[in-house]
């Protein structure tokens, strides 16, 4: 006769209660995070709700099939689904840790799966995997944030305090066409230490262009640089970097690497976009370049910023960018010590002081060099 274990408070809490209570507090804990690092509160009363229901439904399910292996006599694969009973609650309190600690989810889920896998036989076993699973996003925190700041201290030859002509300098009255060789130009003519061009890699060329262009008569990012050879500084703005594949990536950073040798432009170019994977393989296809790392939203909690230095680790870029608009006290608190750069300020008392907070560059549209002479070059 089948010997049926006695079903006590112990065996039903063990079994049953955490295991679900930890579902559903695991994939809760995943959509606070995800909220808290990307900062949609208005989410919060659909999220949470589908997170609680998926919970219950998961573990529903898992627990299906653990009585079906048990009616089936499959107890080849029933330890497979009792081992992901036990795994959900370390999960929970692997979350829990996470949000507690300020950083992100994803780092943590690893470690945490393989502290299920040893069989918890005894209570003292199932504590010391507890507090693995709760400590273990605490140190991967503090590692991940030791990693940021030793990278940050790689030296970026870079003057401090630049002003860059945002799209070239298009005149007061915008007589001059954005990203046109006459913008560059005027820039260079008023004594800008750079300009910030936007650039997409089309058909094995750097074209000039906000948006995607409609044909190929565009100017050439190489007319730019035949011109005015090793004058200027630039910041490019690569448009499609996000939508190339990853040939076209090394093709287009192979291309930038023979315009920095052929015009002697070494240390004085530096590429932005928004995908962390794009810049870190453009980086290796061009290692004379500068990367930047565009933060696209504003920082909403530390989660956020944990999830950012985690990228920009990723991403080997050498510098950070966002727009006047996204700037936070929390930005320039986490990332001034990586070359922040700003876009796009007009006003000469904002741009003294994110000066003075540490800022690196700022893209202007309009000529500011009465008001911030220390910003431009000398010119005859």
């Amino acid at each position: 006769m089948e010997h049926k274990p006695e079903l006590n408070k112990a065996a039903i809490t063990s079994h049953h209660l955490l295991p679900l209570s930890g579902s559903v507090i695991f994939f809760v804990m995943l959509q606070i995070l995800w909220l808290a690092k990307h900062g949609h509160p208005d989410e919060i009363y659909i999220r949470i709700p589908a997170a609680v229901i998926l919970g219950i439904a998961i573990y529903s399910f898992n627990s299906l099939l653990i009585y079906l292996c048990g009616r089936l006599h499959l107890s080849v694969i029933e330890p497979l689904f009792w081992y992901v009973n036990r795994l959900f609650p370390l999960l929970a309190i692997g979350t829990l840790a996470a949000f507690s600690a300020g950083m992100d989810y994803y780092p943590i889920l690893i470690p945490t799966v393989l502290f299920a896998l040893p069989p918890t036989k005894n209570n003292k076993q199932m504590v010391f995997l507890i507090f693995l699973a709760a400590a273990t996003p605490l140190l991967l925190g503090q590692v991940i944030e030791w990693k940021y700041n030793e990278s940050s201290k790689r030296t970026v030859n870079l003057p401090r305090h630049m002003i860059f002509a945002h799209a070239g300098q298009t005149g007061k009255s915008g007589v001059f066409k954005p990203n046109s060789a006459q913008a560059v130009s005027e820039a260079a003519r008023l004594g800008y230490y750079g300009v910030e061009l936007d650039v997409h890699y089309i058909d094995s060329q750097l074209i000039l262009a906000h948006d995607m262009p409609k044909d190929s008569n565009m100017p050439l990012l190489e007319d730019i640089f035949t011109e005015h050879n090793g004058e200027l500084y630039y910041w490019l703005d690569f448009k499609n970097l996000k939508q190339l594949g990853n040939d076209d990536i090394t093709r287009a950073g192979r291309l930038l690497s023979e315009y920095v040798h052929k015009f002697s432009l070494e240390g004085k170019v530096i590429v932005e976009s928004t995908s962390h994977r794009a810049i870190g393989r453009l980086k290796s296809a061009s290692p004379e370049i500068y990367t930047c790392y565009w933060l696209t939203v504003p920082a909403t909690s530390r989660q956020w910023v944990f999830a950012k230095k985690y990228e920009i680790i990723k991403s080997r870029a050498d510098c950070v960018s966002i727009a006047k608009e996204n700037l936070t006290s929390k930005v320039l608190e986490n990332f001034t010590q990586r070359q922040l750069n700003v876009f796009t300020l007009n006003n000469p008392a904002e741009v003294k002081r994110l000066f003075s907070e540490g800022v690196w560059i700022i893209l202007s549209d309009i000529n500011l060099k009465d008001e911030v002479p220390f910003a431009y070059r000398p010119v005859n």
